[in-house]
């Protein structure tokens, strides 16, 4: 036990009549505990201090204490606490500051890289939004899915990284249109924009490399790029009007851009058949583009590979067939003399 909390707890054994310093002297011992890292007794001790107030509503100075007591709880809470449990205990200890400490609650799991604690209390202050029980209309239900998403990202493999930026995408369209604040939504397209553009050209350079890494090749990683290009190009029509902090003219997402990308990636995957059309496609968005003349040379290159892949296809089964015929009429000529053809389709009976 430390010299000051042995010093508050006899400044509180003193009782509280006359006693100008009992509530604050309380409340540091709150602290002295949580640097201890006596997490639960910290939890208790600011506890106290809350029902002290409580039950004394005309001490204005136990009311203020209370109040910095709520929200400083939660550090200890985020420490030893089920974060399951969080909204529940938090309505009983914190009055009308419960939501707040379930926000700084999910902060400080966010902050800390505690994915899944921080998921778990975001997908909690998410089912509030839906219930709009701040009453703002659920205008923050687009800031706590972005922190979801970037918890998943951090924290889960790829396949449910695109779950959820597809989750995010879709969340913003049907945010887009529920009347929610107009910068609220106007932010959360900036921002959703950006983030899954921001891992689809990281998994893009990823699988294809650059001048410093050959890239993995990987077609997984690839395919699932080309997920996020085509769902940026159907969630934003309107992609070449947003303003997107973060990029500047020759990395910022437009159609333009992702369609090349999406074409781009087909071709390293030696897809054929979808690079023609996916680079047709770049060149109808912008026939003058500076990759335009590429895109369409890529387009006759893919069309061409697609013809030398069928025409062989067809070479090998005009060979099948007439190898059966051969055949056929070597077994024919040695019927006679009942023995197996010698070579192919040669009949060389004795």
């Amino acid at each position: 036990m430390s010299i000051e909390l042995k010093a508050y707890q006899k400044v509180v054994e003193w009782g509280e009549e006359n006693n100008p310093n009992y509530i604050i002297a309380m409340y540091y011992q709150a602290w002295c505990l949580f640097n201890l890292q006596e997490f639960q007794k910290t939890i208790d001790q600011f506890t106290k201090v809350i029902q002290f107030a409580e039950n004394n509503p005309e001490n204005s100075e136990a009311k203020a204490v209370a109040k910095r007591s709520r929200m400083e709880l939660v550090d200890a809470f985020s420490k030893i606490g089920n974060p399951t449990n969080a909204w529940q205990f938090f309505q009983r200890v914190g009055g009308d500051l419960a939501h707040k400490m379930l926000e700084k609650l999910a902060g400080l799991y966010y902050n800390e890289g505690h994915w899944a604690d921080a998921i778990i209390v975001y997908h909690k202050l998410q089912a509030l939004e839906i219930e709009n029980f701040n009453n703002n209309n659920g205008d923050n239900l687009c800031d706590y899915q972005l922190k979801v998403t970037n918890a998943v990202i951090s924290s889960r493999p790829k396949d449910e990284q695109v779950v959820e930026l597809k989750r995010l995408l879709n969340l913003y369209n049907k945010f887009s249109n529920e009347g929610h604040d107009a910068q609220k939504v106007k932010i959360c397209g900036q921002e959703s924009t950006a983030l899954v553009w921001d891992q689809a050209t990281h998994w893009h350079v990823e699988a294809v490399g650059s001048e410093s890494s050959p890239g993995t090749k990987n077609k997984d990683t690839m395919n699932r790029t080309i997920e996020l290009y085509d769902v940026i190009l159907e969630t934003f029509p309107n992609l070449d009007e947003l303003t997107i902090e973060g990029f500047n003219e020759e990395t910022k997402p437009t159609r333009y851009r992702v369609a090349y990308y999406k074409a781009d990636l087909y071709w390293t995957m030696e897809d054929w058949h979808q690079c023609g059309p996916a680079f047709d496609a770049v060149v109808e968005i912008d026939p003058q583009g500076p990759l335009t003349p590429e895109a369409a040379y890529g387009a006759v290159l893919c069309y061409n590979k697609v013809y030398v892949q069928e025409r062989g296809e067809k070479d090998k089964e005009r060979q099948h067939k007439l190898k059966s015929d051969q055949n056929q009429k070597c077994d024919k000529a040695c019927v006679k003399c009942k023995k197996k053809c010698k070579g192919e389709g040669k009949a060389q009976c004795s």
